[in-house]
């Protein structure tokens, strides 16, 4: 067995030397398809991370008007499809806050004329959400109920974010398909060359009863080497463009949040190995597959 292991290694290696070109162009595209599952990860996680820390991203404001029943909007804001977070601030409250928002510059001296007794701030329902999609739905509900004065929000930013997101997921997808299916007949013809120039010996070894399985295991684990190294390859490369473009760049821009590279780090080993060897496997079984099969 231990022989039999070395031999399968050792045709594997000189399967991929003897098509040196076909094995490099292998490579190289399914790292490039590697690079691309890679950075739209890593994109897609930093724009949630820091749109997550800007405050009222996903938030609507809603001013009340003082005659209103408080009690009935609650219960119509509760009916609202979106399942938004609802939250009731009194005109007290409101009036609190925004001392305690200027107190941090040191200003909260310009309200201290305003008391229980000449508040002009309006009770507020703020109501918070994680789906900005439903954000159209919530704001035409909204403007169906009687005692709101006034509404804020920053629904315009957020929803230009996700066009943006939907924008990259798209072209992304796109690109990996693409990208997978040449990585995916790029490997099959180079095992394909391995075959043909080895035919003879192939032939020499049915006709002496080698089994199926002794004819092909060389070929898989080419296939697998193949898969191995892309993936090694596009994990130094991920780590170096994330390092360059992302941390070097972006985190130059103090509003910029960047996610170390550590917490995709296993992630990535599991991710790429996972795609070079799945591409690695099942092309390399259908190229022999075809040509025991003829």
């Amino acid at each position: 067995m231990r022989f039999k292991i070395g031999y399968f290694i050792r045709q594997a290696f000189h399967g991929i030397f003897r098509n040196s070109i076909m094995s490099t162009a292998s490579i190289l595209v399914l790292v490039l398809c590697m690079l691309v599952v890679g950075s739209f990860w890593t994109l897609n996680e930093n724009i949630d991370a820091n749109m997550s820390e800007i405050d009222g991203l996903n938030l609507i404001v809603i001013y009340l008007e003082d005659d209103a029943d408080v009690l009935a909007i609650h219960e119509k804001l509760e009916n609202i499809p979106g399942d938004a977070e609802i939250t009731y601030f009194s005109k007290e409250e409101n009036l609190q806050k925004l001392k305690d928002k200027y107190a941090e510059n040191g200003m909260d001296y310009l309200l201290n004329i305003f008391d229980d007794t000449n508040n002009p701030l309006p009770a507020s329902f703020e109501l918070s959400f994680d789906d900005v999609s439903k954000s159209s739905t919530i704001k035409y509900h909204l403007g169906q109920i009687d005692g709101i004065s006034d509404i804020k929000d920053q629904l315009e930013i957020s929803e230009s974010v996700e066009e943006i997101k939907s924008a990259v997921t798209v072209i992304c997808t796109w690109l990996l398909v693409i990208l997978a299916i040449v990585s995916f007949f790029v490997i099959i013809i180079t095992i394909k060359l391995t075959i043909a120039s080895r035919s003879k010996e192939i032939i020499l070894m049915k006709n002496i009863g080698a089994t199926n399985t002794f004819i092909t295991t060389p070929f898989i684990i080419e296939g697998i080497f193949i898969g191995v190294i892309s993936a090694g390859i596009a994990l130094a490369l991920q780590y170096y463009l994330y390092h360059y473009v992302m941390v070097n760049m972006l985190s130059s821009y103090d509003i910029i949040t960047v996610i170390p590279f550590s917490n995709f780090l296993s992630l990535f080993i599991v991710l790429f190995l996972g795609i070079g060897l799945f591409a690695g496997i099942i092309a390399s079984s259908i190229s022999i597959r075809k040509y025991l099969h003829s």
